[in-house]
């Protein structure tokens, strides 16, 4: 491998640490980990929602917790386009989230997630600076927990 297909592949391993990060802050209602992930600037979208800063982004996670019992995030591929101090990417994902109920059955809500991403180099850091979420479909289905 050349310098610079090193360089490239170390920078789509941090690009991809980063999403994959994001997911765990929002599963585990981490929003400390946003702060090392995220530029102060940061817009994340999706249907009917904006929010723009990170003071907004760092609430989600506890948003998430209030609407749903539990929530999981897989992260699949990723490709990125590398331009200097920036990169777009597209990465797919799986959005589960157990919608809290008042009785005994459980349901389960999917999105199909295409994460429109932009990247920004900050002080030497790989930072997300742009979150789009394009859902490409959704499921909602009955489920059965395992008890604890």
């Amino acid at each position: 491998m050349t310098g610079n297909e090193n360089t490239r592949t170390a920078t789509e391993a941090e690009l991809m640490r980063l999403v994959v990060s994001y997911a765990r802050a929002m599963d585990q209602n981490e929003p400390d980990i946003l702060n090392d992930i995220l530029t102060e600037d940061i817009v994340l979208m999706g249907p009917g929602f904006s929010i723009t800063g990170l003071a907004g982004v760092l609430a989600v996670p506890q948003a998430l917790r209030e609407q749903y019992s539990a929530t999981r995030h897989l992260v699949y591929n990723q490709t990125v386009m590398l331009d200097g101090d920036t990169a777009k990417g597209e990465t797919y994902s799986t959005a589960s989230h157990l919608i809290k109920t008042d009785s005994d059955s459980k349901e389960l809500l999917n999105w199909e997630i295409r994460y429109q991403d932009q990247f920004r180099l900050c002080g030497g850091r790989w930072r997300i600076a742009r979150r789009e979420l394009v859902v490409d479909w959704t499921e909602t289905r009955p489920i059965s927990c395992l008890p604890a």
